[in-house]
């Protein structure tokens, strides 16, 4: 886990110097994070909420004691984090560019 985490930072940190060597400004650097970020979060909806936790049961078999809960079957159990996250992103990004952006340049 948190070598992935060292991954995803580390991807940001590459998106965000290769535009400041682009030329890319604030709105671009800002576009370019939120299709990164909305990109993995398709992802982490689809295939890691979705297809993984409710339909493969994956989790299920690998921790057998948790069979019986109820969690495993209620699709509405983290909407509300996941919405959350997609409204919280758009400004997220921004933060980031600018961040970027005061130390490049």
């Amino acid at each position: 886990m948190l070598c992935n985490r060292g991954q995803y930072i580390g991807g940001i940190v590459f998106l965000g110097f290769d535009g400041l060597k682009h030329g890319y400004g604030f709105w671009k650097l800002t576009l370019r994070f939120i299709i990164t970020l909305y990109i993995t979060k398709v992802f982490d909806i689809i295939v890691q909420d979705q297809w993984l936790v409710m339909t493969s049961g994956f989790f299920q078999r690998i921790f057998p004691e948790t069979k019986d809960c109820a969690r495993w079957h209620d699709r509405d159990f983290n909407n509300q984090n996941q919405l959350i996250r997609i409204v919280t992103y758009p400004f997220l990004c921004m933060l980031t560019a600018a961040l970027f952006l005061w130390l490049g340049g």
